[in-house]
C-alpha cells in the first residue's frame, strides 16, 4: 500500500489538550485539535508529535506561566536536548524519503509560540518565540507555522496551505 510520505511536526498540544494549564483549555477542543487532523486525513499528511517541554518540566496540573516564569538555563537547556532529537527524528524520516512540511507551534505559549509569547507584565503577546520554539528554529530548517486558538480558521486556511502546497520556502 502507498504511503502519503508527508508530515508535519506539531506541538504536543494540539493532539492532548489534557497536558495544558488546566486554565487554557478551550471550549471546543477540550482534548484535541481535531479539525487540524481532519485537514491533514484530506490532504494524507501525517502528523509527528512533538514532545511538550512545559508538561515534562512542571507536570500537570500546573499555573498559567509566561515566557519569563520559564526562562532558566535548566529549562532552556532541556528544550535544546528535544530540539535535537526532533532534528534527529527529521533527519530519520526524510532520509528514508518522507517529505516533512514543516512545524506548527501554539501562537502565545512560552515554550511553543512560533511568532509571539506571553511576558510578565506585558498586555496582550510579544513579538517573539517560545523557548522550544527559539532553539528548534536554530537547528530545523524547515518552515515554522503556528496554530493560534484566538484565529482558528486562519490558522487552518495557512495549514490547508502547506499541506496541499508543501512549504513556501526557496530551499525546499
Amino acid at each position: 500500500m502507498k504511503r502519503g510520505k508527508k508530515i508535519l511536526y506539531i506541538s504536543h498540544c494540539l493532539l492532548n489538550q489534557n497536558t495544558i494549564a488546566p486554565t487554557l483549555v478551550k471550549k471546543g477542543w477540550t482534548s484535541g485539535v481535531w479539525e487540524l487532523t481532519r485537514l491533514c486525513e484530506k490532504y494524507d499528511v501525517g502528523l509527528e508529535q512533538m514532545p511538550c517541554p512545559e508538561f515534562d518540566v512542571k507536570g500537570y496540573p500546573r499555573c498559567l506561566a509566561t515566557k519569563d516564569d520559564y526562562e532558566t538555563e535548566e529549562f532552556r537547556d532541556y528544550c535544546k536536548k528535544l530540539s535535537e532529537e526532533v532534528e534527529k527524528n527529521i533527519r530519520k524520516f526524510e532520509k528514508a524519503g518522507f517529505k516533512v512540511l514543516g512545524v506548527v507551534g501554539v501562537a502565545g505559549s512560552p515554550s511553543c509560540g512560533v511568532f509571539e509569547t506571553h511576558r510578565k507584565n506585558v498586555e496582550g503577546r510579544v513579538k517573539e518565540s517560545g523557548i522550544f520554539m527559539e532553539e528548534l528554529k536554530k537547528i530545523v530548517k524547515k518552515p515554522f507555522t503556528d496554530f493560534d486558538y484566538k484565529k482558528p480558521e486562519l490558522s487552518l486556511k495557512k495549514l490547508e496551505a502547506i499541506c496541499l502546497h508543501g512549504p513556501k520556502n526557496e530551499n525546499d
